[in-house]
């Protein structure tokens, strides 16, 4: 497998999140997966899962990093990870196929190398969820999502981020056909009291809520265009993300637009989530972007912190707690994705996928 080297794991902070990584708890050596997260005191811990293995898989492209058992552990869940998706075209959880997941594991196979039938098929899947217009298999498929219909089921703002395994594979023309069919149904406008307007990606076409964690993974595919008129909209976006935030750069789950809601579309309630109100994964997603999107040079006010500056909580086993603020009994987990995602922009903000 090749593994392009674009940062080291030289300081305190990525030791921790890389040995977290490689140690016991946060694998599931039945599967050969990596697990979603680790509940501290637990004791059993989530099966290994296929998303969460392809974004470790996507830090492990980037990294050129070598802890003990590193290598291997890589190794051996990029095979199992390509055994399931020849076996069933798509990346699953709870026995259903994601569109989402599966564009991550067809990226992360790719970025790797030397996973060509995993791909073909990972490909085929995605084709084929993607005609039917499903986020996940038993979803509501596209047009039919309800204000309450959950962020990961609907074929939502999240799902521009496809575009980025469409480019890998030279699908460009799909891509931005992608893009054309989807952003009118979830960019929002509303104006502030300062004058200024907001503008967000709602977390499908049936709400105005802003999901921060899913509404990054849409601009993360917006900022990796060359359309000059996607990326504005995304800077734009990311800027109203970024005003949002704690003054210590810490993002909330749901992003609370400041303003009147667009004409004609009163709030609904916000379609169910579990979970802490302040999180890791999106908070390091939008700093991410945020970086992405102005180079360094953000727009007044307003700042960009890098992983490594963030105040993100590590567990004792060194990877990144889910929630931010005590309080949730959720929030104490130490998470995977989030974990892999510190590493990935920790080194290479603006290259880093998530």
């Amino acid at each position: 497998m090749a593994h392009p080297s674009t940062q080291t794991a030289a300081d305190p902070a990525r030791e921790r999140w890389l040995a977290f990584l490689c140690g016991a708890d946060a694998w599931d050596s039945e599967r050969s997966l990596w697990r979603g997260w680790v509940v501290p005191g637990a004791s059993a811990q989530p099966p290994g899962y296929e998303e969460a293995t392809a974004w470790v898989l996507l830090a492990a492209s980037m990294l050129d990093a070598d802890p003990p058992g590193w290598a291997e552990r890589v190794s051996r869940a990029a095979e199992r990870l390509a055994e399931l998706a020849v076996s069933h075209r798509a990346l699953r959880r709870d026995g259903r196929r994601w569109l989402f997941d599966t564009g991550v594991g067809l990226l992360a196979l790719h970025r790797l190398g030397g996973f060509d039938a995993a791909t073909n098929a990972l490909a085929g899947g995605m084709d084929e969820l993607l005609g039917a217009g499903l986020a996940v298999d038993g979803g509501p498929p596209l047009g039919d999502e309800t204000a309450r219909t959950r962020w990961s089921e609907a074929f939502g703002a999240h799902l521009l981020w496809l575009v980025l395994p469409l480019r890998a594979l030279g699908r460009h023309a799909e891509a931005e056909k992608l893009v054309d069919s989807l952003l009118p149904r979830f960019v929002r406008r509303s104006r502030r009291e300062d004058g200024g307007v907001d503008e967000w990606l709602a977390v499908h076409a049936a709400s105005d809520r802003c999901y921060t964690h899913g509404a990054c993974y849409g601009l993360r595919g917006l900022l990796s265009s060359d359309d000059a008129r996607q990326v504005h909209v995304g800077r734009r976006c990311v800027e109203t993300l970024l005003r949002a935030c704690r003054a210590d750069g810490v993002a909330s789950a749901w992003t609370s637009v400041t303003g009147s809601a667009p004409a004609g579309s009163p709030e609904p309630a916000a379609p169910p989530i579990d979970g802490p109100a302040l999180r890791a994964d999106a908070t390091l997603q939008l700093h991410a972007l945020a970086d992405t999107a102005f180079g360094g040079r953000p727009p007044a006010g307003l700042h960009v912190r890098a992983a490594t500056a963030l105040p993100l909580p590590v567990g004792d086993a060194g990877g990144v707690r889910y929630g931010v603020d005590g309080g949730d009994v959720s929030a104490g987990h130490q998470n995977v994705w989030a974990t892999a995602f510190a590493l990935m922009t920790a080194g290479s903000a603006r290259r880093a996928p998530c």
